[in-house]
Formats: C-alpha cells, structure tokens, sequence
C-alpha cells in the first residue's frame, strides 16, 4: 500500500492549524470583556501575590494591570478594562520561556509559544515577543533565574 505524502503532510497541517486559530478565538473571547461577576476575584489571589513579585524584581512593567495579566490564566477581562492591553516583559527571552514552562504543561508551550506569547506580551520597544527556543546555559546564567525560579515556587505553594 503506498501513502500519499502530500496528502499526510496537508492533513497534518490542518490539525495543526486547528488548535491555532481555537486559541485566537479563544483569546479574543476573554478580552472582550464580560459582564459577568465570574470575571471578578479578590486583589489579593494568587495572580495578584504573583504579578506584585513580578514588578518588585522587575520582570514586568511596574502600570501591568492585573486584569490583563489574569488574561494568562484564561480569566476573562471585566467589560471595563477592555481594550487588552500586552503585558511588558523587561527581562531577557529565556527567562519568559522558563516562566511560561513553569506555569503550563508542556502539551500547552506549543500554544502559548506559537499564539498566546506574542498576543499577550511586549518587549521594551513594544513590539511583541516570540519566545526564543530553550537554552539551558544562557538560562541558568540569567542573573535573575534564582529570583524568578524562587518567585514561581512560592506562587505554586
């Protein structure tokens, strides 16, 4: 039995384009704004213990709203913060990379490396991020991967 490849290859592409434009659209629904109260939690959750650590060391932006950064966590936005606004990352690719790793599983880092990362956060220059692939050396020497490793560990206690 011989196999068409092309005809492999272009399924393969469709499925993987699925989940592509499920993610966008799914994005774009929990930016828009709701009206519904499940939208609102205290200002002192876990994300917003996590987003404070976050600006005290410096990896995001001090203005960071804390409804866009809930945004990452599949938290819808409340009709009055709309419109979304990214999310500014000042530290370097890698420890953003280790970031996202830390908080998903690693079926989801395609997604949010791929879709979610670049609609969700801005470098300095406000241009959007596309995370750099893994390197473990520039990562450990990272000054700062001992604060964002410790920061991260005391969110997921």
């Amino acid at each position: 039995m011989e196999v068409d490849l092309f005809y492999c290859r272009h399924l393969l592409q469709r499925e993987r384009e699925k989940p592509l434009h499920d993610i966008r659209s799914y994005f774009n629904l929990i930016t828009s704004g709701t009206t519904f109260s499940f939208a609102r939690l205290s200002n002192n959750d876990k994300t917003a213990v996590l987003l404070n650590e976050l600006k005290k060391y410096g990896f995001v932006a001090n203005d960071t709203n804390l409804a866009y950064f809930r945004v990452l966590f599949g938290i819808p936005l409340y009709k009055e913060d709309v419109p979304y606004k990214p999310i500014m990352w000042k530290k370097n690719g890698q420890l953003l990379r280790y970031f996202i790793q830390y908080l998903f599983s690693s079926e989801m880092m395609w997604f949010y490396a791929k879709i979610l990362v670049p609609l969700m956060f801005v470098n300095k220059r406000y241009t959007p991020i596309n995370l750099a692939q893994s390197d473990i050396k520039r990562l450990e020497n990272s000054s700062d991967y001992f604060t964002l490793k410790a920061i991260l560990e005391k969110f997921n206690t």
